[in-house]
C-alpha cells in the first residue's frame, strides 16, 4: 500500500521543540470475537441464551466475517496552536493551520490532539449486500461481528498509542467521538483533512458519514500531564445518549 507522506508504523521520532505534528499508519490483528460479543451488538436482551436459530446465525456469521476483517488505523498527533470558544486551531503535518470545531473549555491544559481513524475495510460490506437478500438474520449477525471487532480493535489501537506516547512523556486517557458534546459531527471534515484517510480506503460523505461503514474516528487530548478529571471521567458522560445507551463504558 502506498504511504506517500505517512510515517511508518515503527516511527519513533520524538516531538520537536516546536511541537511538529506526526502522522502514521498502524496495521492491527483482527481480534477474535465470542458469540456473546456478537449477541450484545445485536441488541439481544438475553446474551447467554439467544435461542438455537440465533446462535447458529451468530456462529455462521463469525466464520464468514472474520476472514474479511482487515483492521488498519491512521493517526496524527497535532499541536494545538490557539483556542477559541467554539474551536481550536492545530498545526497539521504539512505545517498548515486548521480549525477543528469543539467545546474548547474541555481542552484547557491540553497541548496536543491525537486524531485517529480505524477501519475494517470494505470486505464485510460486500458480504452484507449478498446476505441481506438471502439470509437477513445471518446478515444482522455479520454486521454485529463487524461492530464488535471494530470496538475491540479500536481499544487495542488506543492501548498501543498510549504506550508509545508514554515513552515520549505524554499522557492519553480519554477519547471523544465526533458527534458528542465535546466535538460535533462536523469535526469529521477537519479530521479527514489531517489524516488523508482516502489512503487507507475511507471516504467521507457530504453528511459526514464514513464509507466503509465499519470505520470510526476519535479525538484524544494529549498532554505531559492531563487534567485530573480526564483520568477519572468516561467520555460517555459527555454524550447526549448517555442515559439510554447500552454500549456506554461500564465505569461511566
Amino acid at each position: 500500500m502506498p504511504c506517500s507522506s505517512y510515517d511508518q508504523e515503527n516511527m519513533k521520532q520524538p516531538l520537536s521543540a516546536q511541537g511538529e505534528a506526526q502522522r502514521g499508519i498502524l496495521r492491527l490483528t483482527a481480534p477474535r470475537v465470542k458469540p456473546v460479543d456478537v449477541a450484545r451488538y445485536m441488541g439481544l436482551p438475553d446474551l447467554d441464551q439467544p435461542g438455537a436459530e440465533i446462535e447458529h446465525a451468530i456462529r455462521t456469521a463469525i466464520v464468514h466475517s472474520e476472514p474479511l476483517l482487515k483492521p488498519i488505523a491512521v493517526w496524527s498527533l497535532v499541536p494545538i496552536v490557539s483556542s477559541h470558544p467554539d474551536r481550536v486551531e492545530v498545526l497539521t503535518p504539512e505545517k498548515n493551520l486548521l480549525s477543528i470545531p469543539c467545546t474548547s473549555t474541555l481542552l484547557r491544559g491540553i497541548s496536543h490532539l491525537q486524531l485517529s481513524l480505524i477501519t475494517l475495510g470494505a470486505g464485510l460490506e460486500k458480504l452484507l449486500q449478498q446476505l441481506y437478500e438471502e439470509d437477513p438474520l445471518t446478515a444482522m449477525a455479520c454486521d454485529a461481528v463487524g461492530s464488535a471487532v471494530l470496538a475491540m480493535a479500536g481499544a487495542a489501537f488506543i492501548a498501543k498509542r498510549q504506550s508509545a506516547l508514554k515513552q515520549m512523556g505524554l499522557e492519553l486517557t480519554i477519547t471523544f467521538v465526533p458527534g458528542c458534546q465535546a466535538f460535533p459531527l462536523s469535526a469529521q471534515t477537519a479530521i479527514f483533512k489531517v489524516l488523508q484517510a482516502e489512503q487507507i480506503g475511507v471516504r467521507l460523505s457530504d453528511a459526514c458519514l464514513m464509507h466503509p461503514a465499519k470505520s470510526a474516528t476519535s479525538v484524544a487530548p494529549v498532554a505531559a500531564e492531563l487534567p485530573v478529571w480526564m483520568k477519572k471521567v468516561s467520555p460517555c458522560r459527555l454524550c447526549n445518549l448517555y442515559k439510554t445507551c447500552r454500549f456506554k463504558a461500564t465505569k461511566a
